[in-house]
């Protein structure tokens, strides 16, 4: 019961992540599909409907001011007041997970992949998201606790389990079978191998002639006999050959015949 009690007042930590986590995944859920193209293409969007548009889908002023409110909350609730400088990074993190989180999600909707409620209990129980494994509510002294998390897996003592298990449902379980999906289908081929190696360690040497098509003449014009005499006499030397002799011959094979091969026989 103790155990329940600690959970209890330590889930704000981790409601503060999930609600980070759903709102990224509930408001890109609602975004795909719902711009118009039309306006998308011909560049037609209000900047207050829409700070940005990622693959088709818009990002809205107001999502993107509460996704970076409730992280700049988180930090206000561990004790640290952000500053400008850490307020720039904590929009620049959150633009760049909205863009992350866009794309896996339109990826994970056009695979089709969903989670059952008995991969939610597999999952909680042999591969539970980082936050529950850091959670203090599990840690015994400063290490997870595998039976703290069992006991509280198996007695729930109210709904500290809802918003868990719907984000394990809707977004980590998903995004699991996404990088399972993505390392399952990357294959290298031999060939790849091959060119890559020769890419990286064969060097080459490349001789090539430049050749200006304005200088090159359409029609070559025919040289007269005269010409030809002269260039010959002017060029005797490449004309110039040893004496070589014509021969013609023929050839036969001469193999022996077996009557040839018992003389040799009788003889020896």
């Amino acid at each position: 019961m103790a155990l329940m009690t600690s959970m209890r007042e330590r889930m704000h930590v981790v409601l503060w992540a999930l609600l980070i986590l759903f709102l990224l995944s509930m408001t890109i859920g609602g975004l795909v599909g719902g711009a118009n193209i039309i306006d998308q293409i011909f560049g037609r969007i209000n900047p207050a409907d829409a700070i940005g548009v990622v693959d088709g889908t818009t990002i809205t002023p107001d999502e993107f001011i509460r996704a970076v409110n409730l992280r700049v909350e988180q930090y206000r609730s561990s004790g640290q007041d952000p500053d400008e400088r850490l307020l720039h990074n904590i929009r620049n993190e959150v633009w760049e997970n909205y863009i992350q989180d866009i794309l896996v999600y339109q990826k994970i909707d056009e695979i089709g992949l969903t989670a059952t409620d008995e991969e939610v209990l597999h999952h909680l129980r042999n591969n539970p998201p980082q936050f529950l494994l850091q959670d203090p509510t599990f840690l015994t002294d400063g290490v997870f606790d595998p039976a703290k998390y069992e006991q509280a897996i198996n007695n729930p003592q109210g709904n500290e389990w809802v918003e868990i298990e719907q984000f394990m449902k809707n977004t980590y379980i998903p995004n699991y079978k996404l990088q399972q999906y993505i390392a399952s289908s990357v294959v290298v081929t031999n060939d790849e191998v091959y060119n890559q190696y020769i890419k990286d360690n064969v060097d080459y040497t490349i001789e090539g002639i430049h050749v200006v098509g304005r200088k090159l003449q359409d029609e070559v014009a025919q040289p007269t006999d005269d010409e030809l005499y002269t260039y010959y006499t002017e060029h005797l030397d490449e004309y110039n050959k040893d004496e070589t002799r014509n021969i013609r011959y023929a050839s036969w094979k001469k193999s022996p015949e077996n009557i040839d091969t018992t003389r040799v026989y009788e003889e020896a």
